[in-house]
C-alpha cells in the first residue's frame, strides 16, 4: 500500500548529517548518482519526499526536478525526471 504501489525494484534513500547540509554534498551526490543511472540505460529515477522536507525539496529543485505530484501516500510528493 502507499508508497511501495509506485516503486519499482530500485530503491536509493539519502540522509546526510544536519552539520554537513547547505554545502551542495547531497546536490553532487544526486547529480553523480543520476548520471551513473542514467549510464546504465534506465529511463527515469522518481524521488519520494515528505512534504514537509523543504531541505529535500530544494536540493532536488537545485538539480532540476521541480515538477512534483502527491504520492499515494498523501504525506509525500512524487517527482520525477527522465534520464534517456
Amino acid at each position: 500500500p502507499g508508497i511501495y504501489k509506485e516503486i519499482d525494484s530500485w530503491i536509493i534513500d539519502f540522509w546526510l548529517h544536519e552539520g554537513m547540509q547547505g554545502h551542495g554534498i547531497m546536490a553532487a551526490s544526486l547529480s553523480a548518482v543520476l548520471n551513473q543511472i542514467k549510464d546504465c540505460n534506465i529511463s527515469s529515477v522518481l524521488f519520494f519526499v515528505k512534504k514537509d522536507n523543504h531541505k529535500a525539496l530544494n536540493v532536488l529543485s537545485s538539480i532540476g526536478l521541480n515538477s512534483k505530484i502527491e504520492a499515494d501516500d498523501k504525506s509525500m510528493y512524487r517527482l520525477g525526471v527522465k534520464l534517456n
